[in-house]
């Protein structure tokens, strides 16, 4: 009885230790996808059997629309980096990532949202959907009546 009571108590412990790795894995997902952002076969390795890649393709374009990435050191604004926000665990091994695309300048702040989900394929954490939250373009009235 003694011994069941032990391993109810430390079970809690076993798995706040398996997320944790699991939240590190799903943040090397990120780091990975974010050293990709010029090279689609880099990024091909990190998704998923069953994503759509075109679809794919298509949101992370749009995630990085708008976005400057001047190489050198006079630049006046800071690279375009993925910042997570959030990870929440739905499963074992599915999870839901918020986060941003952000560049900082002296005058500017750009910040597009994401969402992406990951799932675990064979202990591996991939990328399974991702959504660029980006806002519409401004509505411009052309004509008054």
């Amino acid at each position: 009885m003694k011994r069941l009571a032990c391993i109810l108590l430390a079970l809690p412990c076993l798995l706040a230790a398996d997320e944790a790795t699991d939240r590190a894995a799903v943040d090397m997902l990120i780091s990975s996808l974010q050293a990709s952002k010029t090279q689609a076969s880099e990024r091909a390795r990190l998704l998923s059997s069953d994503i759509d890649r075109g679809e794919f393709e298509r949101e992370f374009a749009g995630l990085n629309t708008g976005m400057v990435d001047v190489p050198g050191v006079w630049r006046e604004v800071t690279r375009p980096a993925l910042v997570v926000s959030e990870i929440r665990f739905v499963t074992p091994d599915l999870a839901l990532v918020n986060g941003a695309n952000v560049q900082a300048g002296s005058l500017v702040m750009r910040r597009i949202p994401f969402a992406m989900i990951a799932r675990r394929e064979q202990g591996v954490w991939k990328i399974a959907a991702l959504r660029s939250l980006a806002p519409a373009p401004p509505f411009v009235i052309t004509r008054l009546l």
